[in-house]
């Protein structure tokens, strides 16, 4: 009897070790730090950063820079860089960037507290995304040149679909896009690419085309 009651000991222990193994893997999945920002005197921004990816082969670890809201730069843990400068002179003002990793976990557990959706492989029932993100709050120096007046684009009529540019959204954020300007989503189809799985790569029609309301856009977007 006192055996088997420390045999039951030691199965408890290296069960409780394996969960906390597998919490300490996924739970830093994807991480990523802003450790340097500088301003240059010719007004482009010099951004460091580091990050750490869950290096396994079951996971797809992607990153994407944005500038004001703007896609930058988009890659995966095959691009090592960690330093980026701008091509061009920023507007004087107040600017805000950030750098957010999406890894893509493939797992037959569903997870309440993650983005998961269905799986398309036989071999994992779901998807589940880890995000973590870095943002930095900067100012460029000068006076900010006044801009010319202009009319802002009208939204679309209650009969019209106005294309609007998706190209770089993940699917999600594209599919909201679409509705809001009268459009709605059409064929997906899946393409290789090292973007972040579900970002879409292209789109048909182009944007700016009028059709009438509910008219469908198709697109390609990274296979996840």
């Amino acid at each position: 009897m006192k055996r088997l009651a420390l045999f039951a000991v030691l199965a408890a222990l290296v069960a409780s070790v394996a969960t906390t193994v597998a919490v300490a893997r996924t739970s830093g999945a994807g991480e990523v730090r802003i450790t340097g920002l500088r301003v240059n005197p010719n007004k482009t921004v010099t951004l460091n950063w580091w990050l750490r990816a869950e290096e396994d082969w079951s996971n797809t670890s992607n990153w994407e820079l944005t500038l004001d809201g703007r896609t930058i730069k988009s890659w995966d843990t095959i691009d090592k860089s960690t330093s980026w400068t701008s091509l061009k002179p920023l507007t004087p003002g107040r600017h805000t960037i950030k750098i957010e990793s999406y890894t893509a976990v493939w797992t037959n557990k569903y997870y309440e507290s993650l983005d998961c959706d269905v799986s398309t492989r036989d071999d994992y029932i779901y998807i589940c995304s880890y995000i973590d993100n870095a943002t930095r709050t900067f100012n460029v120096s000068g006076s900010a040149t006044p801009k010319p007046r202009t009319t802002a684009p009208s939204a679309p009529s209650a009969n019209e679909c106005v294309v609007p540019d998706v190209v770089g959204l993940r699917l999600k954020d594209a599919t909201a896009r679409l509705n809001k300007y009268g459009c709605k989503l059409g064929a997906v189809r899946q393409a290789p690419s090292s973007r972040g799985g579900g970002t879409v790569l292209q789109q048909k029609p182009l944007p700016g085309k009028h059709f009438a309301r509910g008219a469908t856009v198709d697109l390609t977007i990274a296979r996840y």
